[in-house]
């Protein structure tokens, strides 16, 4: 067959050839032939080789290929094995023995190509902590003066504000640097700025609130209730502050006098225009579209007016001193202040004139966008600008300026320029490369080093987050001396007896530590009942540790029948929130959550090289390798499933949940209702209809993406030859990049329907109806005492910021503050 083949293959070229040299022999340039010549050639091996192919060599069927609905796929199998012995194993009473061991490893090493390298992280945390130390440092170091030196100078000399000492101008209320710079002068200088705060937040939330109003309804007028409600507000704000700034003006010396002025000529005009712009008189009767702009400058008039007090106070010397401002920001703030002393200025005239916001918004409006022009320009010159300033036409071009204004004045990144991220992380490593490289004690060199501001101790300590990131790695050795001292002794015992029939589980948790120089061993009994909706757990072991913990809730021995305890869900609460509904439900939903998952993650594995499948006499073993978002969607399945099954509980049994049974929930002492109850089950079951349990596996794989965690699990089913489950064996590998530890949780199972010969076999709990004490209501007493704790917290807070306000000054103490002092001094001796 083949022969004959390759003879027509043959005979066709043959045939090719002849036609292309009589084609040849008609040509008389063959040289322009040539490249049809090869055009030629290419057709005719693409023909030779379409000729020559065996249409008749066998194909596999759809049914050979391993398609998702091939049922005689080794994975689809072993899948079906092994969903056929998990849902046995659901349904049979059984008896468990599980063992579990931990050890630990570096997750990576230097011999790895991610030996060196940190993780995202850690890279960003480093990074970011790098930028803000050498923000810092610059910052600091080009203050413009430092406060050993200007307190060196003569404490007679009059104290002024960097744009008065830049002018050479001595105010006529100037005072000496020695009463300035007294603890009473700047604790005063405290209160004002303390004041102000407070008034800004309060005006800014009641203008929020008529920001709101008008937005709904822009007819709105200061007639309207809701309207005069803030504007009442407003007043009650301005006059808590008048009081406290007028008491301050009492004692108030040099700037403070200005300051105080200032604070409430601003808060006063934004009273007048804000009430003359709502006025049913007013030129808008509408504030909507570009006639909210003409409202809403009424508050930015308010701002450029208060700007001038901040970057005033800023230029107190005590300030710019203790905040390390550099020249360059104190000469952008002098250059600002001509423009906001000019705001002024024209809104004084306004009204002068006679002019409001009501009758002329456009001169108010105007006003406003001058004084930003000019204060834009002026903070051009020392922080220039991403794009040409021009005078505002309008709303919004006014508030695009006044944002890029106040962060150049008052942002971040006024001080200095930015690096890139690439540039701050080249110069953070090539810090860190000459810190490695010191030897012999050699200092590296300073250009490569971080500029750190006063008192943070020296280069070595440039980057203490660092620093820390850097400890908490592990190092193999370390690594190594935890499994020898500690992982390698140590081994937690489970012992189990499930019966679901009756709905429960009982359980021994056992931690056991044996080495050369130590044997410890912990039990805790544990019964679930979910017929009850109790859980009864032996907490004679724990108590010792309560003991040390919290002695005022540790039980004595004989006030807990041997050593009980239970928590329950109240019976009117397991009345209405059934948990052998959602037993039944876990248990059937688990196979199927199992079942629709890719076949491919069950895998055969041989036994040749399995012990543990050889000593407990396996027939099949299966490995199952979910990763997080199988495992994210099969918590999705059984929570649907749950739910379902719990809204089939109510609709069957309504009567349970009507108003009459309120009773019930309120004598337990339950705020709940059965109608909530009801409407969060029929909620859930609706939120339930919004995703797939795919998101939820989804959602969790980008959880695992951005955390510096990552994990994986392996789980392996051991069947005997009828099929059935006798054992499994699962692998948890948790990696934690930041501490550079790989740790490993090895655990294994043996089922059996007959029990163990164990040293926990009789530590089992027998049943959940033994004398026991009242879990609840010991969590009760625990819970309502740190209730009470911080409610005194509070209380004395409350005390103390009282304290704090109600001060007496020296001169105002009489001969009781005298007598006070005397009995408070005899009692503390």
């Amino acid at each position: 067959m083949g022969d004959a083949k390759l003879r027509h293959g043959t005979a066709r070229w043959d045939l090719v050839f002849d036609m292309i040299k009589k084609f040849s022999q008609g040509t008389k340039k063959r040289i322009h032939l040539q490249p049809k010549w090869g055009y030629l050639m290419i057709v005719a091996m693409l023909l030779q080789a379409c000729q020559s192919v065996d249409t008749q060599a066998p194909q596999p069927s759809q049914s050979q290929l391993p398609f998702a609905d091939n049922a005689n796929t080794p994975a689809v199998r072993a899948k079906t094995d092994a969903l056929a012995a998990i849902s046995k194993h659901l349904g049979k009473e059984r008896y468990a023995l599980s063992t579990y061991h931990y050890r630990v490893f570096p997750y990576n090493t230097n011999t790895q190509i991610d030996g060196n390298a940190d993780s995202l992280w850690t890279t960003m945390l480093k990074l970011k902590e790098y930028q803000k130390n050498k923000a810092a440092a610059e910052y600091q170091q080009d203050a413009y003066r430092g406060m050993a030196e200007y307190l060196v100078e003569d404490d007679s000399l009059p104290y002024l504000r960097y744009y008065d000492e830049k002018n050479n101008t001595v105010p006529a209320n100037a005072i000496s640097r020695e009463i300035a710079m007294s603890d009473d002068y700047q604790q005063r200088s405290q209160k004002i700025q303390e004041t102000y705060n407070s008034l800004k937040s309060c005006l800014s939330e009641a203008s929020a609130n008529i920001d709101e109003k008008i937005k709904t309804k822009p007819s709105s007028t200061s007639q309207d209730a809701s309207i005069k409600e803030q504007l009442d507000e407003i007043a009650s704000c301005i006059k808590t502050s008048d009081e406290g700034l007028l008491d301050l003006a009492k004692t108030a010396e040099g700037y403070q006098r200005q300051d105080i002025e200032i604070i409430r000529q601003c808060a006063s005009n934004y009273q007048t225009d804000l009430q003359q712009i709502l006025s049913a008189k007013r030129q808008n009767k509408s504030l909507s579209a570009k006639n909210y702009a003409v409202y809403d400058n009424v508050w930015r008039n308010y701002t450029m007016c208060r700007t001038a007090y901040t970057t005033s106070s800023r230029q107190d010397a005590f300030s710019y001193i203790e905040n390390g401002l550099s020249q360059k920001k104190l000469d952008t703030m002098a250059a600002i202040k001509p423009c906001l002393d000019e705001h002024k200025q024209t809104q004084e005239q306004l009204k002068r004139d006679g002019i409001t916001p009501a009758t002329d918004p456009k001169a108010y409006n105007a006003a406003y966008y001058q004084a930003l022009y000019c204060s834009a320009n002026a903070v051009n010159e020392y922080y220039p600008f991403d794009k040409p300033i021009t005078l505002p036409d309008d709303y919004e071009q006014s508030l695009s300026l006044e944002h890029d204004f106040y962060d150049k004045v008052f942002g971040e990144g006024a001080e200095y320029d930015r690096p890139s991220l690439l540039q701050s992380y080249k110069q953070m490593k090539t810090a860190d490369n000459s810190e490695q490289g010191k030897t012999d004690g050699a200092e590296p060199e300073l250009d490569n080093q971080l500029p750190l501001p006063t008192g943070i101790g020296g280069n070595i300590y440039a980057n203490m987050f660092s620093s820390m990131l850097d400890y908490i790695k592990k190092s193999p050795e370390q690594l190594t001396a935890k499994n020898l001292y500690q992982y390698d002794n140590t081994t937690i015992t489970i012992l189990s007896h499930y019966k679901p029939k009756k709905r429960q589980i009982s359980s021994v948790l056992g931690l056991e530590y044996r080495s050369r120089t130590a044997e410890q061993s912990l039990q805790l009994p544990v019964m679930l009942d979910f017929n009850q909706a109790q859980i009864t757990a032996d907490s004679s072991a724990l108590l010792p540790l309560l003991a040390l913990a919290a002695p005022k809730y540790a039980y004595l021995p004989e006030e807990i029948a041997e050593g009980k305890m239970r928590f329950y869900l109240p019976q009117p609460l397991a009345e209405m929130i059934p948990t052998q509904v959602v037993f039944d439900a876990v248990m059937r939903a688990y196979p199927l959550a199992l079942a629709q998952l890719d076949s491919e993650r069950f895998t055969p594995v041989a036994m040749s090289g399995d012990d543990y499948a050889k000593q407990i006499g396996a027939a099949q073993v299966i490995k199952f390798s979910p990763n997080i978002a199988e495992q994210g969607k099969m918590l999705a399945i059984i929570a649907k499933l749950v739910a379902n099954d719990l809204k089939n509980y109510i609709d069957a049994n309504a009567d349970s949940y009507q108003d009459a049974n309120k009773k019930l929930l309120a004598q337990s002492g339950l705020k709940v209702t059965p109608a909530s109850i009801k409407s969060a089950i029929d909620d859930w079951v609706l939120v339930n209809q919004g995703y797939q349990s795919d998101d939820v596996g989804s959602f969790l794989s980008l959880v695992e993406a951005i955390l510096p965690l990552n994990s994986s699990s392996h789980l392996y089913y051991y069947l005997d030859g009828q099929g059935e489950l006798i054992g499994m064996q699962s692998i948890q590998n948790n990696n934690q990049q930041m501490t550079n530890v790989a740790m490993q949780i090895v655990g294994r199972t043996r089922l059996s329907d007959k029990p163990f010969d164990h040293a926990y076999a009789t530590k089992l709990p027998k049943t959940s109806n033994a004398v026991s004490a009242d879990g609840n209501r010991w969590l009760w007493q625990i819970w309502q005492d740190g209730q009470i704790g911080k409610l005194a917290i509070q209380a004395r807070e409350g005390y103390r910021q009282d304290g704090d306000t109600d001060t007496q000054s020296d001169d105002a103490c009489d001969d009781t503050c005298q007598n006070t002092e005397q009995n408070g001094s005899e009692l503390s001796q």
